[in-house]
């Protein structure tokens, strides 16, 4: 029984489902739900930031053949967004940190060689490390479970 001030009524125990309508399951591509996925944190120097200090980056910039798609766009900070530039996250010295952990990147050595990987004092963290430019498929990065 259902009662307000004007109205009483009825309602059944059990409602039956006539219909179902299945989300979507690929949510839309958007600047936020960008900001959302990386948790609102350059994935570069791995800082928080408000949403308004934030940009998008696109890991095989759009230069050179990148699509702005999920796999390739990263959330950034403006400073981490202009000292990569134009080129691969190797070829500027930058590593992904990313992960479900509250990962900081003030944990992680940075390397200046790409065929050494980034090392990382949190266990379980994934680290993007560079690999050779032949492989511009995957966005020039590779995760690599430590």
């Amino acid at each position: 029984m259902w009662r307000s001030p004007s109205i009483e009524m009825r309602l059944p125990s059990v409602i039956a489902l006539k219909e179902y309508v299945q989300a979507a399951r690929n949510p839309a591509f958007t600047r936020f739900n960008v900001f959302l996925r990386d948790r609102f944190s350059c994935q570069y120097c791995g800082e928080p930031y408000p949403s308004h200090d934030l940009t998008f980056d696109h890991v095989v910039p759009r230069s050179r053949g990148g699509r702005t798609v999920w796999a390739n766009v990263v959330t950034a900070c403006s400073y981490c967004n202009l000292l990569k530039g134009n080129r691969l996250p190797q070829q500027s010295g930058m590593y992904r940190a990313t992960g479900r952990s509250s990962h900081r990147a003030s944990c992680c050595r940075k390397t200046d060689a790409p065929s050494r990987p980034t090392t990382c004092t949190i266990p379980g963290a994934i680290i993007s490390i560079g690999i050779p430019s032949s492989r511009v498929e995957d966005g020039g990065a590779r995760d690599r479970r430590l």
